[in-house]
């Protein structure tokens, strides 16, 4: 069985992804780090498949939990 290999792309494909903006992701490297991210040489890149996973990790809200 082969495993699917990972899409690494580059800030404005992975920014269109996520409808973000470019702008979001440059502040995020530089702050918070919230997603993960290559930095090779001058190039950065991210793996869509990581990023999905730690937006997933930090996920607020949705359906309401029951009372107890």
């Amino acid at each position: 069985m082969e495993a699917t290999p990972s899409l690494i792309v580059n800030e404005r494909v992975c920014a269109s992804a996520l409808s973000t903006s470019v702008g979001w992701l440059r502040k995020d490297r530089l702050g918070a780090k919230v997603l993960p991210f290559y930095r090779i040489g001058k190039l950065v890149r991210y793996d869509l498949e990581r990023c999905r996973a730690a937006l997933l990790a930090i996920e607020e809200g949705g359906p309401k939990a029951a009372r107890k």
